[in-house]
């Protein structure tokens, strides 16, 4: 097909279908399909920590995003989600936020403030083992 009819034949082809196959499904109820099983607590019963945690850090550190993807990579499955460790130190956890590591980029004090990252950091370490008795 050449010239302007053959331009616009898949288009129009494509326009076709699509208002064929939406008719054919008029007057029928769209398929439903169950809500996902809610993973999260709700807001009210997060700590200041854990929810800032949500809101700052989970783009990138929850189960599947890339700060736990790379971290998995470099140090094993089982270290890559933060939230699940039982190893961070806070003053670690401070550094990296501030100074970035690899490709994540250092946070500001304006990004997050020093309360909201001790927060963090607190609720970060939750999982640490007692520290032993001097």
């Amino acid at each position: 097909m050449t010239g302007a009819f053959g331009k616009m034949a898949l288009p129009a082809a494509a326009l076709l279908f699509a208002a064929t196959a939406l008719s054919a499904g008029a007057g029928q109820a769209a398929p439903t399909q169950a809500a996902p099983a809610q993973t999260l607590p709700p807001a009210a019963t997060m700590t200041p920590g854990e929810r800032l945690f949500r809101t700052k850090c989970a783009i990138c550190h929850a189960a599947r995003g890339m700060g736990t993807i790379m971290i998995a990579k470099r140090l094993g499955p089982d270290h890559g989600e933060l939230a699940k460790r039982s190893d961070l130190d806070p003053g670690y956890i401070t550094a990296i936020v501030r100074g970035g590591l690899m490709s994540m980029p250092p946070f500001t004090r304006v990004d997050i403030t020093d309360a909201e990252l001790k927060q963090v950091a607190t609720w970060l370490t939750r999982n640490n083992p007692p520290a032993a008795a001097q």
